[in-house]
């Protein structure tokens, strides 16, 4: 008889501790509202402080809203806790960043650090934070501080936005760059170039290609800035609302969707080449006065232009990625597969020394790159998280072997790059 009344509290409290658990939604939504963004540059110059503090208002509404639903995935992990332990977790310090807290092993130390209340109670072992739904937890609150910093960028990068201006130094260097290769290609069509000129020129023309696609890139995301950080954090929701289902996701298949959910603004986020935007009134066209005669004057014009350009952006201090990061990894349950872009395999001139730039991202930075004999690594460029850019300079005698480039994680295959010459 007596047994009965010392089994009961067990069960109940059992009961208890089961209807909490089931009552835990694991889909966290933040308390504030989603904000409702539309983006759009006006139509004329005019109203550009307007434009930029409409900007600025957007990206602080975003901010807020990653704010909150960060904080709403650590409460999540403490909700948690308390099921599964009892631990009073509101107390323990959970409300910075969570980088590191749980991702890779949870320990008390990691926890302790972290501050909230400023109680700073010191926790004696390990606490249940290796459960993956709170480790998925910890890196979508992660995940969506790097949110911040990147709202933080953009805010930076917003007055860069006059220089796309008519009268700002990236449309003078646009324009400068677009006569230029207009010169080049009236040059190549009216002579009779040989195959190294048509090389050396079909070079030039890719680099400077390359230019004004980050220059117009850039304005695009210049104007959207809300919008991307926006999609980026429902990208960071729906990756954590996939792994807490159990599902495993490749991050490299998890591609991006803000080209798609950006194609309502037509042509804002297009790098489409405005051949026809310079004429001989334009702001910078003036500055190439004397047209080029030769094929080779007309190619040293056109790298010329692309360098000035390069150097403008450059200069800037402005991340050209800012609309590229994601800032999605070091998920539990996910794969971050190593990748380069341009990939596959690197093609050259027939003949001759050239220069490429490889980006390679994924992976676990740092990367390294092993060339071949007379293939060296130059000038190397963060851009952005797990993101690198290498400049590879080739010489005549460059041995034309594969290339293997690898990151920091042992385990992680080196990718082999094929390298070949034009024939």
């Amino acid at each position: 008889m007596t047994s009965i009344p010392k089994r009961f509290p067990a069960i109940a409290a059992l009961a208890i501790a089961l209807s909490a658990c089931s009552s835990l939604n694991p889909y966290v939504d933040a308390r504030h509202a989603r904000p409702d963004l539309y983006e759009q540059q006006p139509a004329s110059s005019e109203g550009q402080d307007e434009q930029r503090e409409s900007a600025e208002a957007r990206i602080a509404d975003v901010r807020q809203y990653a704010r909150t639903l960060h904080d709403a995935y650590v409460r999540a992990v403490a909700d948690q806790e308390r099921v599964n332990t009892g631990a009073q977790l509101s107390l323990i310090p959970l409300a910075a960043t969570a980088a590191g807290l749980g991702i890779s092993g949870g320990s008390s130390e990691a926890i302790t650090a972290l501050g909230l209340t400023g109680a700073g109670i010191a926790v004696a072992g390990n606490l249940v934070v290796n459960e993956e739904r709170q480790r998925i937890y910890l890196a979508g609150a992660q995940a969506l501080t790097c949110i911040q910093d990147l709202a933080n960028d953009f805010e930076i990068a917003l007055p860069f936005a006059d220089e796309f201006e008519p009268e700002g130094s990236v449309t003078i260097a646009l324009n400068q760059l677009t006569v230029a290769q207009r010169s080049l290609r009236t040059v190549l069509a009216s002579g009779n170039p040989s195959q190294n000129e048509r090389d050396q020129a079909a070079a030039a023309m890719a680099e400077a290609n390359t230019a004004r696609n980050a220059a117009f890139a850039l304005r695009a995301y210049l104007r959207v800035p809300g919008q991307i950080l926006l999609y980026r954090i429902d990208e960071i929701q729906d990756l954590v609302n996939r792994l807490i289902q159990g599902t495993s996701v490749d991050l490299t298949a998890f591609s991006s969707t803000l080209a798609s959910r950006l194609a309502s603004f037509q042509g804002l986020l297009s790098p489409a080449l405005e051949d026809g935007a310079a004429s001989p009134g334009t702001p910078g066209a003036r500055a190439l006065v004397a047209p080029p005669r030769t094929i080779g004057a007309a190619i040293s014009q056109v790298r010329a232009a692309t360098a000035d350009l390069a150097a403008i952006l450059a200069s800037s201090g402005v991340a050209l990625d800012l609309g590229e990061r994601s800032c999605i990894s070091d998920f539990p349950n996910t794969t971050n597969v190593l990748s380069t872009t341009p990939s596959g395999a690197i093609g050259g001139p027939a003949s001759g020394a050239f220069a490429i730039n490889l980006i390679v991202s994924g992976g676990t930075p740092p990367y390294g790159i092993a060339p071949p004999a007379g293939v060296t690594v130059g000038q190397r460029t963060p851009m952005g998280r797990s993101r690198e850019q290498f400049e590879l300079q080739f010489s005549d005698q460059a041995a034309f072997q594969p290339i293997n480039v690898f990151d920091a994680n042992d385990s992680q295959t080196p990718l082999s790059i094929a390298v070949t010459r034009a024939e």
